[in-house]
């Protein structure tokens, strides 16, 4: 029997090598040692995340890497990274590298070549003006702009592009309720044909009234992606709850993330919904108590409960959340105590 160390190291999966053998000697003596071994090692792996610090030289490790894998396979290379670092791509590559030129900045496939290294921002590839699967080879620079835990627009479209991994499945798997099957399953064509706003409504009829199937409506899910019919923005086939326990009609794009949008201030990463907020607060207080929020975030809560006549506490740690939150409960604040055409009259 296995003692409880080795049951772990049997455990443990080590990435494959899939790259391509390279020397010391192939690679560009103007980098440094430890720039050296770096390069070797992700070109031999072929599949490697490189979290170098600040500092050590990552821009030319990811140059060469492109340079030496493009000289055992043809074609053309890519780097992704934010707009603002290219020219240093460029500095770095002439400067240091020795090269004529640094790498050409491209919005579309067709501003390429059939050869070459390339660079471009993480913004033209998430919109898909540009496949990087066009590439033979593509590294992610600063790729800390993919974190979210699944929850931005980026991450999905680079999961969807890298891994197959759809928006459509990405929906139905982070969506918190689903449904046990059944054996009437809603097809494909039967929604094909129709616009978001319809298809929204006939989902929905259909999931409350019929059976459910993973699998299908994902397959349905993924039909309407291939004809552009997918938002990026919300949930379009949303499960439908039996159950008084579990809410599936809550307004999902009713927060105070439209008036930050139409403000041009930063969007909460996750905004609390309005509805969620009326209910909890018509429900577990009664007016003219305090409503405390210990995450208030944009300060939904505090607004929702003066709204419904309580009084408003939130607590933010995010000083830019908090300011914003402030600037809410102040509007709040002096639109309650605006004098209706009733007040004057009882005032004269």
């Amino acid at each position: 029997m296995k003692n409880y160390d080795d049951f772990l190291k049997s455990k443990i999966r080590l990435a494959q090598p899939e790259g391509f053998p390279c020397s010391i000697e192939e690679i560009n003596p103007a980098l440094k040692p430890h720039n050296k071994l770096m390069v070797k090692w992700m070109v031999e792996g072929g599949r490697r995340a490189c979290f170098a610090s600040f500092g050590l030289h990552k821009t030319v490790t990811q140059l060469e890497v492109n340079r030496i894998i493009l000289s055992k396979t043809g074609g053309r290379g890519l780097i992704i990274a934010p707009l603002g670092v290219r020219q240093e791509f460029n500095k770095d590559a002439v400067n240091i590298l020795g090269w004529k030129s640094g790498p050409k900045f491209i919005r579309r496939i067709e501003e390429a070549d059939e050869t070459g290294i390339y660079i471009t921002n993480y913004e033209t590839v998430r919109d898909g003006k540009l496949d990087p699967r066009l590439f033979n080879v593509v590294c992610l620079d600063e790729a800390s702009i993919l974190r979210g835990l699944g929850g931005s627009k980026t991450f999905r479209e680079f999961m969807r592009l890298f891994t197959g991994y759809s928006r459509a499945r990405w929906q139905m798997d982070a969506h918190g309720f689903t449904r046990s099957s059944g054996e009437r399953l809603l097809k494909p064509e039967e929604v094909a044909k129709l616009e978001a706003d319809a298809i929204y409504k006939l989902f929905k009829t259909h999931s409350l009234n019929e059976v459910w199937d993973f699998e299908q409506v994902v397959s349905i899910a993924e039909g309407l992606e291939a004809q552009g019919k997918l938002p990026s923005g919300f949930m379009l086939l949303q499960p439908q709850s039996w159950s008084d326990e579990v809410w599936t009609d809550i307004k999902r794009m009713l927060t105070l993330n439209g008036s930050q949008w139409s403000l041009g201030k930063e969007m909460h990463v996750c905004p609390m919904q309005f509805d969620i907020a009326d209910r909890v607060i018509e429900q577990m207080s009664n007016p003219g108590d305090i409503v405390l929020d210990y995450f208030g975030g944009l300060g939904t809560v505090p607004l929702r409960a003066m709204i419904k006549g309580r009084k408003g506490l939130g607590i933010e740690l995010n000083p830019v959340y908090f300011l914003d939150a402030v600037n809410y409960l102040k509007a709040e604040e002096l639109k309650q105590n605006v004098p209706t055409l009733f007040d004057l009259q009882e005032a004269s």
